[in-house]
């Protein structure tokens, strides 16, 4: 941040803008005691408070059941959900009830949710028999 310092040594008077301007700010006791004794007045330029973060935009329920419902590969899926947010991976985590760490990143969880919905596929390559619906 861009910043600049004025050095009093004792016994400056401040000249009159500057005392007007530190006025608005500081007693004129301070100001007395400055010009008394010296010291150094720090003026330091920075940014505005930042912009509102974006709102998180939940998932869709068309979403979700596209993921339960997946039949592709661990590709396809993966790309379908790196463009999420991890609050939004947490969210499909939490629908599926795959419990997550809370300082996972990101590509633990798409590692995770990948695992969990492409497990049935792949038990079903092993084993030949297709899984029970549960309905």
């Amino acid at each position: 941040m861009p910043s600049h310092k004025l050095e009093f040594v004792p016994g400056t008077i401040l000249e009159p803008k500057l005392r007007e301007l530190l006025l608005t700010y500081f007693t004129i006791t301070v100001l007395e005691k400055l010009e008394r004794i010296g010291g150094r007045i720090t003026f330091t330029l920075r940014p505005g408070p930042r912009k509102a973060r974006r709102e998180i935009q939940e998932i869709e329920s068309d979403f979700i059941s596209f993921i339960k419902n997946f039949q592709g590969d661990e590709r396809e899926l993966r790309v379908r959900l790196e463009p999420l947010r991890v609050k939004q991976l947490r969210g499909l985590a939490k629908e599926f009830k795959i419990p997550v760490k809370s300082k996972s990143t990101a590509a633990e969880l798409i590692g995770g949710l990948v695992s969990y919905i492409t497990a049935s596929k792949k038990w079903t390559n092993i084993s030949g028999i297709p899984p029970k619906s549960n309905s």
